[in-house]
This record gives structure tokens, sequence and C-alpha cells, in this order.
């Protein structure tokens, strides 16, 4: 039950958004960590249209173009500001994971709170 009301909620995002795969990018300091929660992630989405893309935070300017969401890293979390100045004119929402949900790897919690993330910055 809970699975299919995230689905309902992306693809109506996906849907109003745009037609093209939602791409959310995770920084941490060198993608490593971050590759690890992606995959987790990856599992929750599932066949929804979304990519994700785990780096290192250096990498931003290289990535910023190809991103609907920025998600940092518990560990860089102090960069926050720095990421909201590379994306300010881009209209990219930017937030931080959660310490236990990035740790656990909790792939769904972090989809969940990226999609809440998302409609917030929207205002939908």
């Amino acid at each position: 039950y809970i699975f299919f009301n995230i689905y309902l909620i992306v693809y109506i995002l996906c849907a109003l958004w745009k037609e093209e795969a939602m791409k959310i990018l995770i920084l941490c300091a060198t993608g490593t960590s971050s590759n690890i929660v992606v995959d987790s992630v990856k599992k929750a989405v599932g066949d929804l249209n979304i990519k994700i893309a785990a780096k290192g935070i250096e990498e931003i300017e290289d990535n910023v173009e190809s991103c609907d969401l920025i998600l940092l890293g518990p560990q860089i979390k102090y960069k926050l500001e720095t990421v909201q100045k590379v994306v300010e004119d881009k209209n990219i929402p930017v937030g931080i994971i959660d310490s236990m949900d990035y740790g656990l790897c909790r792939g769904e919690e972090i989809l969940n709170k990226a999609i809440q993330l998302i409609s917030l910055f929207k205002g939908e």
C-alpha cells in the first residue's frame, strides 16, 4: 500500500513536471559512499521514470545541468550553501539526506523525502 502511494505520487509528479526521466544527483565527498546509497534508492524506484547518479562534491559543476534534484550526503551538509549558490539560477532544489537513512541505505525513505522536496520546491 505504501509503495503504491509512492508510485502514484512519483508518477503524477513526473507526468505534470515533464515527460523525461526525473534525474536525482546524490553528492558526497568523493562519490564512493553515495554509490552504495544510490543502489538502495534504485531498488525503491523500481520501474519508475527516475534516474539517480552519485558523484563527488567536486564534480557538481560538470553535472548540475543534467539533474532535477540534488541531495547531499550528511557528511557534506556543511556544503549546502555552496551548492545552493551554484544552482540558484537553475531552479534546482537541494536537500540533505538524513544521516540514519544514508547510513542504513534506506532507499525508500530517501526517495520519499526526495519526492516531498520536489513537491515543496515546485509548490505542488
